[in-house]
């Protein structure tokens, strides 16, 4: 949703004045207790001629190295990580920001497709380490959103460094999207393509809902869907990014949950996502079979309900609507 919300021109960039030293100490803080419980060691290093401050968002600077650092810990087993910020003067781009992870690295083969959507290095990767590798997509468009850059040195086994470059003062319109108005189809006109809209509901108003599909089209399609409803919608591509949502923020009224086809695999996510949701949490899945074995098993497995897909707009915003009132 980040991505589509950047490539339709929908993100809006916050200047601030960023204090370089403060903001590489939050993320640490941010990002220790992960490195705590792997063991591993994590380094701050600020070169002297870095600036004391810069000017751009901080929030999309944040969630950038986020990502990064994120990205590190995930795949770095021994080692170590740093985080290193260095200033050349006289470049375009001169606030270099860095993470480097002494990890399993990306062959110079792979780190053309690294910053593609839905790519890591191979299939095994994301089987083994999680994620939908929408993430270095998104960090990639937010760096040019900022008049930025990333660069990546890396090697087969020997680490990688991504960098992210900064102009130390953002000018308006230097990644060519901020301050342009939307084009056409956006993802808040609360109508996808293909999908009827559903009117707003004064009880969904305000809501919020977890969306866990690991098909774009179909986070693309259901989001505005139940944006249209009046609902606040946080999206997960994956049960293991779902579990993590619902460990680190505050409990949804409702979780949507995809399963295509019915299999025991299947059902291991809804007991995953029943588990870790709680009791007081509603499990509506959404899935292709609705004959009453697989009803029968859905509901074992811990969901409250279960619509068929294609998932008409009307029996969705009915159901939901159904089991917040309290009817089942």
């Amino acid at each position: 949703l980040d991505l589509s919300r950047i490539e339709a021109r929908r993100v809006e960039v916050h200047v601030e004045e960023i204090d370089v030293r403060r903001m590489a100490a939050e993320l640490l803080e941010l990002v220790e207790p992960q490195y705590a419980h792997k063991g591993l060691p994590l380094k701050l290093e600020i070169e002297e001629r870095v600036p004391v401050s810069f000017r751009s968002d901080p929030d999309k600077v944040g969630q950038i190295l986020k990502n990064f650092l994120s990205n590190a810990v995930k795949f770095t087993e021994s080692g170590e990580v740093a985080l290193r910020i260095d200033y050349s003067e006289g470049e375009q781009r001169p606030l270099r920001l860095a993470v480097s992870d002494t990890g399993i690295g990306i062959t110079a083969g792979k780190q053309r497709h690294i910053f593609e959507a839905f790519r890591q290095a191979d299939g095994s990767t994301s089987r083994k380490y999680g994620g939908t590798g929408l993430g270095l997509a998104i960090s990639r468009q937010l760096a040019h959103l900022l008049g930025g850059e990333i660069t990546l040195e890396s090697a087969e086994q020997q680490g990688a460094t991504f960098c992210l470059e900064l102009p130390l003062d953002y000018e308006a319109g230097s990644g060519g999207q901020a301050g342009e108005e939307p084009e056409e189809p956006s993802l808040d006109t609360g109508e996808a393509p293909g999908v009827p809209a559903a009117p707003m509901s004064a009880s969904l108003a305000g809501k919020r809902i977890l969306l866990i599909d690991d098909d774009v089209d179909n986070l693309l399609r259901l989001t505005p869907l139940l944006e249209g409803m009046g609902m606040k919608v946080t999206a997960a591509g994956d049960t293991d990014e779902a579990v993590s949502v619902l460990e680190e923020d505050e409990a949804f009224p409702v979780v949507l949950l995809d399963v295509r086809v019915p299999c025991p695999e299947a059902y291991d996510r809804i007991e995953a996502t029943r588990r870790e949701a709680g009791p007081g949490t509603i499990v509506l899945v959404m899935t292709p079979n609705t004959d009453d074995q697989a009803r029968r098993t859905c509901l074992q497995a811990g969901a409250d309900d279960f619509l068929a897909t294609p998932v008409d707009p009307g029996d969705l915003k009915e159901t939901i609507e159904r089991h917040l009132s309290g009817e089942r």
